[in-house]
Order: C-alpha cells, then sequence, then structure tokens
C-alpha cells in the first residue's frame, strides 16, 4: 500500500502545450530565440501537442491529440501582470499563490478541495531553491513534509535535485550534466513552475524543471532512488535511469529536434520529438 501511495505521489503534478493568437508577429528572419513562438510539438506519427497564446505571448491552452484526433486540452489563465495562477490539467487544477510578485504555493484542487500543496521557497536570483510537500490529505499525507532542495551553477543550470523525508534522509537524487549551448522549447512555457507534461507530484520533487536552463540544455539526467520494488527506505542510493540527449537548433538557437536515450533496468529505448516555430529562422 505505501508502494501504490508512493507511485500515486508520484502521479500527481507535472502537464501542457498550444498555436498563436492574432496579431502582427516577429519578422520571420529574426535570429533572437525570444522571438521564436513554438507552435507544435511532435512526439510521433499522428501524436503532437498544438499551442495558444494571448496578445502577451503567454501559453494559454495546449490541444494533445493521439492518432490524430483530440485528446487532452490543458489550459492556463494570468493575471493583469502576466503571472500564472492556475493550470487545468486534464481535470485536475493547479493554483498559483504570490505573495506580491513572489510565488509562495503551489496548489493542487479538486472540486474546490486542496490535495495537497507546495511550500516554495526561492533564492535572491528568484530561483526554486526548496519545494516542500504540505496540507496534503490522504493518501498523500503520509508524504507532508517531504522537500526537495534544487542546486545550480554558477551559469544558473540546475545541476542537482535531492528528494528528502522528514527525517531528512536523501530518497532520490537527480543529477544533470553535459549542458550545451541550445534553448529547450520549455523556456516558452513562461512563468510556468508545474512542467507541462506530467500530473504527479513526486515528480517535481525530483526533477528540475527545464525553464530552470534559461540558455543551454543537459544532455544527461540521471536519477538515482533509495525506495525499493516495495516502497521501502534502503538507505542505498542506486541508479533507475539515465537519459542521453542528441539535439539540433535553428540559427535562433531553439531546439528544434531532441533525440532522446533512456536506459532502465527494462532496456534501452530512443525517442525522437520536433519543435516548430514560427517568428524566426
Amino acid at each position: 500500500m505505501k508502494l501504490i501511495a508512493y507511485y500515486c505521489l508520484i502521479s500527481l503534478t507535472f502537464l501542457l502545450s498550444c498555436k498563436f493568437s492574432e496579431g502582427p508577429g516577429p519578422d520571420a528572419s529574426s535570429t533572437n530565440p525570444d522571438d521564436c513562438v513554438l507552435t507544435k510539438a511532435v512526439y510521433g506519427q499522428g501524436e503532437y501537442d498544438e499551442f495558444t497564446y494571448d496578445s502577451r505571448g503567454l501559453i494559454t491552452s495546449i490541444q494533445s491529440y493521439q492518432n490524430n484526433a483530440k485528446s487532452g486540452l490543458y489550459t492556463n489563465t494570468y493575471d493583469a501582470d502576466g503571472k500564472l495562477t492556475g493550470q487545468n490539467l486534464n481535470g485536475f487544477t493547479v493554483q498559483y499563490v504570490y505573495s506580491g510578485s513572489t510565488l509562495t504555493k503551489i496548489q493542487l484542487v479538486d472540486s474546490g478541495v486542496v490535495l495537497g500543496e507546495y511550500a516554495v521557497t526561492v533564492d535572491g536570483s528568484g530561483r526554486i531553491s526548496n519545494l516542500k510537500v504540505q496540507n496534503a490529505q490522504s493518501p498523500f499525507d503520509t508524504y507532508a513534509g517531504y522537500n526537495s532542495t534544487f542546486t545550480y551553477d554558477g551559469q544558473g543550470n540546475c545541476t542537482l535535485v535531492e528528494l528528502k523525508d522528514t527525517q531528512g534522509r536523501v530518497l532520490s537524487r537527480t543529477l544533470y550534466s553535459n549542458f550545451v549551448a541550445v534553448r529547450s522549447h520549455v523556456t516558452k512555457f513562461k512563468n510556468q513552475f508545474i512542467n507541462p507534461y506530467t500530473a504527479t507530484i513526486t515528480e517535481n520533487l525530483q526533477y528540475a524543471l527545464l525553464y530552470k536552463f534559461p540558455n543551454t540544455s543537459p544532455n544527461k539526467v540521471e536519477l538515482y532512488s533509495a525506495i525499493d520494488l516495495n516502497g521501502n527506505y534502503t538507505g542505498t542510493l542506486s541508479k533507475q535511469s539515465e537519459d542521453v540527449y542528441q539535439r539540433t537548433a535553428n540559427q535562433s538557437g531553439m531546439q528544434t529536434q531532441r533525440v532522446a536515450t533512456s536506459t532502465t533496468s527494462g532496456g534501452t529505448r530512443t525517442s525522437t520529438t520536433t519543435f516548430e516555430y514560427t517568428g524566426c529562422q
């Protein structure tokens, strides 16, 4: 039961996708990555996301397709200052709570009930330095007090994420390395602190969101865990997965293709994702 709850918790918060709105766009001959407007992400035959933006260049919705048919629709809401205030993630609602301009809490809400939330700590550079689970409802209340620390290098890249329990034991460690000068498409998800592509609380405690890499992308990501298949703490961190990427960029330095080779105990698989933009070359 503890293992089920753990993986249910690992199944609660990361998601999204969009098109762009009317009005004059940037010069298509631009090589400024800020002018690139992400319009489509293609994962496979008939599997893709399309993006919609408001006049401020903020993603308002992501329409996902499976077998060329509409599947999930993810929507964002913002305040007058452009701060993200809510995400509807295929039925889950995520609310963002601020003190002034500083994010303080991220709440997962279902039918008006807060199922759990992250308390957010930011550093002097405005980057998330700590996420802590609090006010969690059953079965996630077991994980109240779990928190993750995010470590950055001198270039602002997140290089280490450590998830700890209430006793301070390290449950998982994620390492980022082999950075390349390619901007991820996820930097277009402005002000989004929850990853657009999954709906899980624990994954946000295990992985750095890609917006944390403003001008580079890691070509290697390693996840270590001290939790065994029965959900028990072993005291030893063992490698669970390794992802190695090959990235291609356009003239603006935005990622246009990502080839991922993922290795786990179940074997190795390779996948390719392509990204389409307007407003730049």
